[in-house]
């Protein structure tokens, strides 16, 4: 006898429409952060004494560009994450994963002061935690396609 097949349950289009908006605001305004901490950098390195540079300085112009292509990866995800992609979501799970790390560098380790730049890298951590727990669902990882 034929039986109806059951339907796959159907991903809700608001949190992942509410992920996508995330992370076009988060990955715009992180990658002009990180631009303009590169120029800055960049400027103060062509204008200081060669004597005066501090020594991590490479280190440090090394991991905020990384920062920046992980942040502009934000903005090629999301159009991966509204079609349903595997590689979207692979993506998105080793992204919040790195800025789970960086969040650890700066609470740990930052030695900058309390201000707005901190604030925000916490901020996008602790959400990035939450956007990992949903996607972490069984039916939710059964959507992404290969």
């Amino acid at each position: 006898m034929y039986q109806i097949p059951k339907t796959p349950q159907l991903i809700q289009q608001t949190p992942i429409l509410l992920i996508c908006g995330y992370y076009a605001i988060i990955g715009c305004f992180f990658t002009l952060g990180s631009c303009s901490y590169i120029g800055t950098l960049i400027i103060g390195i062509a204008v200081s004494p060669p004597e005066t540079l501090i020594s991590g300085m490479n280190a440090e112009i090394f991991w905020t560009t990384l920062l920046l292509l992980l942040n502009t990866s934000r903005l090629a995800l999301l159009i991966g994450l509204l079609k349903t992609r595997r590689w979207a979501y692979c993506g998105i799970i080793a992204l919040e994963i790195s800025m789970g790390i960086n969040l650890l560098y700066e609470v740990c380790l930052g030695q900058s002061p309390m201000t707005i730049w901190p604030l925000f890298t916490f901020f996008s951590g602790v959400v990035g935690v939450g956007i990992m727990s949903y996607l972490a669902q069984t039916h939710i990882r059964q959507q992404f396609k290969v």
